[in-house]
């Protein structure tokens, strides 16, 4: 599965202009011209998948405490968007559910970065391919972690499920390249190993795996994987290429 035209990716929406993870921040990526979006997934004390990057909510609630100690109820009336800027007072922390309506709208696809923790039991890996069914995205949906156990877990129990795997060296490319051929995945790849060793870019590509590069702000950076050969990049900005 192999792109051949730039696909940009919101990293956790417009995170540029708008609170991160927000639905306000994916309603302005898709409105400025974004295809696909990229977010964060945890989940609460009482098992609702939420949409969250940070394992604690003071950073982006100013509240304390960590995210799977709070239930979802409680979760609900936190403000997610004062910490950014004033104007986004009230911008709550979305369930998976709603973030999935924004990702409706898009044109392409979603990566849901998945976040490692004990709290992932069957029947919340259960609940989470569950609702991506409902709303009738499990083409557009990639399940992405650093937890290749997590991922197994999604795939053993549902094997047409799509996966990312994440990766931060040029060991961890290769060393997950197999796998991510074997089941039809992705690799997300932190930029810099792509840009120190574009050779990269071309093995994943003789294995029919795409390379998702993660986090090119920079527009000529963007210009310069593109050169080598990468069609996926998230970003924090959508960059308007000449």
């Amino acid at each position: 599965m192999i792109s051949t035209k730039l696909e940009q990716i919101a990293h956790r929406g417009f995170s540029a202009i708008a609170p991160e993870n927000t639905r306000v921040a994916f309603a302005k990526a898709r409105l400025a011209g974004a295809d696909s979006l990229e977010f964060d997934l945890r989940l609460t004390q009482d098992g609702v998948p939420v949409v969250i990057h940070d394992e604690t909510l003071d950073r982006t609630t100013g509240e304390p405490g960590r995210v799977r100690e709070v239930p979802w109820q409680q979760m609900q009336t936190l403000d997610a968007g004062s910490w950014f800027h004033e104007t986004f007072e009230g911008e709550r922390i979305p369930s998976l559910e709603q973030a999935l309506e924004e990702v409706a709208q898009f044109p392409q696809f979603a990566y849901l970065d998945i976040k490692s923790h004990p709290s992932w039991t069957s029947d919340r890996l259960d609940r989470v391919l569950e609702i991506i069914q409902s709303h009738q995205l499990g083409d557009r949906c990639f399940l992405c972690s650093f937890d290749t156990d997590l991922l197994a877990a999604f795939r053993e129990k549902s094997p047409h499920v799509r996966l990312g795997y994440h990766t931060l060296t040029a060991q961890d490319i290769l060393q997950r390249l197999p796998k991510a051929a074997e089941v039809g995945g992705v690799l997300l790849s932190l930029y810099k190993p792509l840009l120190e060793d574009p050779g990269l870019i071309e093995q994943a590509r003789s294995q029919s795996v795409d390379l998702v590069a993660w986090t090119v702000d920079d527009p000529s950076l963007s210009q310069q994987l593109q050169r080598q050969g990468i069609r996926r990049i998230i970003s924090n900005q959508i960059i308007q290429n000449p």
